[in-house]
């Protein structure tokens, strides 16, 4: 292949001189020096054009040109790599993967396959510098990315559009942006395509102005260009000036002697008009020698001018592009069409007997119109819904958007054609009689079409058969109600065949919230087994209607369940490695994710201190305000609690040295399990060496293969691994939904022998307590046990801080199991089971977890048995946190801070949004001397990070104000984290 870097190339290449400038071609005598390239078809039919060696002498040429302004396609000691997934045969592919390679030597990263995912895959992961695509791509890149942060930011799509004005602004005024933007900025960009893309172009079409300021504005330098099948690449943008970016213009021309402006006919000129207006015309060696039609060659006239048929303004060197000469509709997607194909498809409808496509102009846009002319006697109800069916059959971007019903014969030409342009005109100008007809007149017929192979193949639950059957329409627009209810979205965003999570993001809570109504519904059980995420809102509406039908009752799963791989003759691959495994592909993809953010900011994660974390703690040296302590009144650090510690250390040592069953039971483990009943109101406990194993050895072993657990949707962990060990039947509910739960109870309850309902006293991602009164009342209608997790709520909430029977004023003896754990308002490590003595006298010989491990560390046993001491003298600590966490609330909520649910709990939340920069904000705090930890997914929801701030009733009024005015300072510069 030749080098086109190599000038004795080039020269062989060149015009021959002697040669008379205006011979036509009358044959092609080397084909080797001869390409054919193809249009793309979306403006009109796919044609083949023909260009010669002097065509690729032009496009080097010009290429070369450019570098002598900006180094944006070539930089000196750069191996630049152009993504290239275009076919060669199309112009912006032949240059993208053949010139530019030959010209600079870059380097083509083909993606997998052509897909959007694969061609973003293989940027990121080849660091690929240019990109080289049409308006369409680009128009959809930036739809996609305000969408997104819309999305995983839970801000509005304002507050985008304000972020990009302000990077906007500050690239124009040459001054870098402030740190916590440009994180943001940063983040997309390494989500989107990567951050080493150095030019970015778009050709081949109109681009929306709003994406040149997007795409610009997230700091990608995109520009735009002008080039077609016939002439190559013509123009483009080749400015660091970032207004020549934004206005819209493709460039300058070539060559002012090989390009002209035609004025269109009948059009007025004025002689003090600043630019010149027409059609662009051009001649040179980059116009096609000729084109192929059924095999046979055609050559054309170099020296003839080569009319676009684009409209365009020629202003100060300048080309700016406004339209098509021919009735070519210019849609918001920047994609243009042809009307005569688009009529094409409506043509044959009967009861039609002239029809015409046009463009209904906004200004800036067209909107595609079809107006039809009835034969006599035909019904405009009936042709408007045989219109409306064809066209929701047809691609998206060939759809028409308006339909008419002419109130009179619509004109006809000489040859007998409707004259398209005064049709459209009279129109638009509100001087044509018609009547408007909506699109949607048969939506419902239109979906009940009988369902595409690849629909049906895909589909888990519905088949061909449900999509003609009313019975399952009718309860398919419910469920689609009711998912657009769930997440929070307009109904028409919900379509049948849209999927769950990928494309309407819902999450596992969501899908639980959504299964549970649709139960509540039907008054059906479904098993959650057959849920999940993946599925499209046609499989989970035919889930519910096959179980009104009787299907699928819960334990008779039958195929779709084997299918899924629980199959014991089912084909695995085998792990050799511990990189093989996915759980370590998923943590890395994860880590990967916020690389950026990570190397930016820091890890906010694993930081060392040297210290106890009470209201302060030390790291490195500096002392740092510290709200991330679980020390909520202040015993881990307390002068007494450690001496206790360092007595029971020289009487019992620093490990109870075996099972209690069997050696370990020391005296001061009997003392604190009696002095934890008295502070519970309980028979008896037990105290365990942790609060997440308590959980996890008690939910795991108390119900069996013959029983049933419920169990909150936000339940910590610790519950939902105690739900997996066990061989119960397990369903969640949603969060403090006590209707939902009692939906659970009558649908379930007379098919168990126990039940156990396992709530949290107070939530720590959202700061609410459990509605715990109505709980027991449940509990008891329904004879099941409950268990109260108080890990939050012990210390905290009732007068003198003894939990949730305290603060709502119930007997301790309705919670059957309360469960708490020692590291948390107690100060130290553990957890302990509190109720009944034949209860507790039975797992204190039969439960896993306690038998089986040794005892709880004597010091710790020790320190808890003095925190419970000092608590039982006065409230005054409980006191002082209760008046702390008001004053967080009251600060936070003057600046506009979204506190979640958060109202009487030590963890109060700052909603904020995106992963990223939940991060950048807590580095940023750590940096003023602060320690608030981001709290991401997946310990919450995606697009609902947030900062958890934990009061203790150490902290000072002064501390927390402080704190939040650096936190304010620093939201403020996130445009929509405060709701001011």
């Amino acid at each position: 292949m030749p080098d086109w870097r190599d000038a004795a190339v080039r020269a062989r290449f060149a015009r021959d001189e002697n040669v008379e400038k205006n011979t036509p071609a009358s044959e092609l005598s080397d084909w080797a020096g001869h390409i054919c390239l193809s249009t793309s078809g979306t403006t009109g039919f796919s044609r083949c054009f023909v260009h010669d060696n002097l065509w690729i002498n032009a496009q080097y040429d010009f290429l070369k040109n450019l570098l002598q302004v900006s180094d944006r396609l070539a930089r000196d000691g750069v191996k630049e790599k152009a993504v290239a997934f275009i076919p060669w045969h199309h112009v912006l592919g032949f240059v993208t993967c053949f010139v530019m390679p030959q010209v600079f030597g870059n380097t083509m990263v083909i993606p997998a396959k052509p897909s959007p995912e694969a061609i973003v895959e293989a940027c990121k992961k080849s660091g690929v510098t240019q990109f080289i695509a049409i308006p369409a791509v680009w128009n959809g890149v930036a739809q996609l990315v305000k969408k997104r942060f819309v999305e995983m930011s839970g801000k509005s799509a304002e507050d985008f559009d304000n972020m990009i004005e302000l990077s906007l602004s500050y690239q124009k005024a040459g001054v870098d942006l402030p740190l916590p933007v440009e994180g943001i900025l940063r983040m997309i960009r390494e989500q989107l395509i990567g951050n080493t893309l150095y030019i970015a172009i778009s050709g081949g079409g109109y681009i929306l102005p709003e994406t040149l300021r997007t795409m610009n504005g997230l700091g990608y330098y995109l520009v735009n260009g002008y080039g077609m099948t016939e002439i190559g690449i013509y123009a483009v943008v080749n400015s660091e000036t970032l207004d020549d970016r934004l206005d819209g213009n493709v460039g300058d021309s070539q060559s002012d002697d090989a390009f002209m402006v035609v004025p269109l006919e009948g059009a007025e000129s004025q002689d003090d008009e600043p630019c010149e207006r027409g059609e662009l015309a051009i001649r040179s060696d980059v116009v096609y020698c000729g084109s192929l039609r059924k095999g046979r060659f055609y050559p054309r006239d170099r020296d003839e001018w080569f009319h676009t048929g684009d409209i365009g303004r020629y202003c100060d060197g300048k080309i700016f592009l406004d339209g098509r000469v021919k009735d070519i509709i210019l849609k918001a997607d920047g994609e243009n069409l042809y009307p005569d194909e688009l009529e094409g498809f409506f043509e044959f409808v009967p009861g039609l007997q002239r029809i015409v496509i046009f463009g209904l102009s906004d200004g800036v846009y067209d909107e595609v119109a079809l107006m039809v002319e009835p034969v006599p006697g035909a019904d405009p109800a009936t042709l408007a819904e045989a219109v409306a069916e064809i066209n929701l059959a047809l691609p998206l971007r060939q759809r028409i958007q308006r339909f008419f019903v002419s109130g009179q014969p619509l004109e006809l030409s000489a040859s007998a054609k409707v004259r398209r342009g005064p049709v459209a005109q009279a129109v638009a100008a509100g001087e044509w009689p018609l009547t408007e007809y909506p699109l949607s007149y048969r939506k419902q017929a239109a979906e009940v079409e009988i369902p595409t192979e690849s629909e049906v193949q895909v589909a888990t639950y519905f088949n061909r058969d449900l999509a003609a059957d009313p019975e399952f329409i009718e309860v398919r627009n419910t469920v689609q109600a009711m998912v657009a209810d769930v997440l929070n979205k307009e109904p028409e965003e919900v379509k049948a065949s849209s999927y769950f999570s990928q494309d309407l993001g819902g999450d596992s809570l969501q899908s639980i919230s959504l299964l549970t109504y649709a139960e509540v519904k039907y008054g059906l059980t479904i098993d959650e087994r057959l849920f999940n995420r993946d599925l499209t809102v046609n499989d989970i509406a035919a889930l519910v209607y096959r179980r009104i039908k009787g299907e699928f009752a819960d334990g008779a799963r039958g195929d779709l369940l084997r299918q899924s791989g629980s199959s014991d003759d089912c084909v695995v691959e085998r792990i050799r490695t511990f990189e093989e495994m996915p759980e370590l592909k998923a943590f890395a993809a994860r880590r990967d994710s916020l690389s950026a953010a990570l190397g930016t900011f820091g890890n906010p994660y694993f930081v060392a201190q040297d210290s106890s974390l009470r209201d302060v703690s030390y790291i490195n040296g500096r002392k740092m305000l510290n709200f991330a302590s679980y020390n909520y009144v202040g015993l881990s650090g307390d002068p007494e609690v450690n001496e206790a510690a360092i007595a029971a250390v020289r009487q019992y040592g620093t490990s109870a040295s075996g099972s209690r069953l069997i050696a370990g039971e020391k005296t001061v483990h009997q003392d604190l399990e009696k002095a934890l009943a008295r502070w519970k109101g309980t028979e008896d406990s037990l105290v365990l060496v942790g609060g997440h194993s308590t959980n996890v050895t008690f939910i795991g072993n108390f119900c069996g293969a013959r029983d049933l657990i419920l169990y909150d949707v936000l339940s910590h962990n610790s519950i939902a691994e105690g739900v997996r060990l066990s061989q119960a039947d397990a369903r969640p509910f949603p969060h403090n939904d006590t209707e939902a739960l009692e939906h659970l109870l009558k649908s379930r309850r007379d098919r168990y022998e126990k039940v156990l309902i396992v709530i949290e006293g107070a939530y720590s991602m959202d700061g609410d307590v459990a509605p715990v009164p109505e709980i027991v009342r449940l509990k008891k209608a329904y004879d099941c046990f409950l268990l109260v997790d108080e890990a939050h709520s012990m210390l905290v909430l009732g007068e003198n801080g003894r939990g949730v029977d305290e603060y709502f004023g119930i007997d301790p003896s309705d919670i059957d199991i309360h469960m708490g754990t020692l590291s948390k308002g107690f100060g130290t490590c553990g957890g302990y089971l509190a109720g009944k003595h034949s209860l507790i006298e039975y797992l204190r010989y039969s439960l896993p977890g306690f038998v089986f491990s040794v005892g709880i560390s004597p010091p710790l046993a020790a320190a808890v048995l003095k925190g419970i001491e000092i608590m039982e003298r006065d409230n005054s600590r409980v006191k002082r946190l209760r008046r702390n966490i008001a004053t967080f609330l009251k600060e936070a909520h003057r600046y506009g801070m979204d506190t979640c649910l958060a109202g009487e709990t030590a963890v109060t939340p700052i909603m904020i949004g995106p992963d990223e920069v939940a991060f950048m904000l807590s580095k940023q705090l750590e940096d003023e001397g602060i320690i608030a930890p981001p709290a991401v997914f997946p310990a919450v929801a995606q697009g609902q990070a947030r900062l958890r701030f934990c009061m203790t009733s150490e902290h000072t009024e002064e501390q927390i104000v402080y704190a939040l005015e650096k936190l304010n300072a620093l939201m403020e510069s996130y445009p929509g984290l405060l709701k001011k």
